[in-house]
């Protein structure tokens, strides 16, 4: 009999502390280590924003403007050599006529430029058409982007500002690599390669009227600084046709 009733007092007791559970502070879990985890209270701010309340504007950095040095810029007629690779322009053309071109390279590369059926352009945006000669100057073979670096404006203070240019036009495109690999090209030692290569450019907005802007051609835009780049002259004047 003594045992029976022990028996029903641990049942009694058991039911208590499950009750206490249901109904007190919300469950704990046991973790990995034996100890105890609270569960989470929920992080959502159900609060009602006022009527009207704008939400916070987002915080904006400001990026320090940055500058070359006058022994960088060169003239039309110099090359430069990056990577083992000399450039040096032919020729520059700013027009808003795709000219007697290969439309089909102009939409392999850039289907979304608005054109005509002839590739012409309006309104503000530009190309620039550019005839470059590239050469492998080391015994290897080198492939290269057709398209390396860009086009970028520098004011007669030595700012450097980027163009708002893309690719949009090679004259010839690579097929033997992949299919976003068009703008490619390879070179064997000591061999050259001359290629027209065409940039979509929308123009900068932020010039000080204050100042004379440059157009510059440079291939040197992965990991070097404005201020260690070298830069070939264009003879244009940013933001003219």
């Amino acid at each position: 009999m003594k045992r029976r009733i022990a028996f029903i007092q641990i049942i009694t007791f058991i039911i208590s502390i499950v009750l206490v559970g249901c109904n007190g502070e919300p469950a704990k879990t046991e973790n990995m280590q034996g100890g105890l985890v609270q569960e989470p209270e929920s992080t959502t701010d159900r609060t009602a924003k006022p009527s009207g309340q704008a939400d916070p504007k987002p915080h904006v950095d400001y990026i320090d403007p940055e500058y070359t040095k006058t022994e960088n810029l060169l003239k039309s007629s110099d090359t430069i050599t990056y990577n083992g690779i000399s450039y040096s322009v032919q020729k520059v053309e700013r027009t808003q006529s795709f000219g007697n071109r290969k439309l089909e390279n102009l939409k392999a590369l850039n289907d979304w430029i608005k054109v005509d059926k002839e590739g012409n352009l309006s309104g503000e945006e530009q190309y620039i058409f550019m005839t470059i000669k590239y050469t492998n100057t080391t015994d290897k073979e080198i492939e290269f982007h057709l398209n390396g670096g860009g086009i970028l404006s520098i004011s007669s203070e030595k700012e450097v500002l980027q163009y708002g240019s893309e690719l949009a036009y090679l004259d010839k495109l690579w097929t033997k690599g992949r299919e976003d690999e068009k703008h490619h090209w390879k070179l064997g030692p000591n061999e050259s390669v001359t290629r027209e290569v065409g940039w979509y450019c929308t123009g900068e907005d932020d010039y000080d009227p204050k100042l004379t802007w440059s157009l510059y051609y440079t291939p040197m835009w992965d990991g070097t600084s404005a201020e260690e780049s070298l830069y070939i002259d264009l003879g244009l004047e940013a933001g003219k046709k």
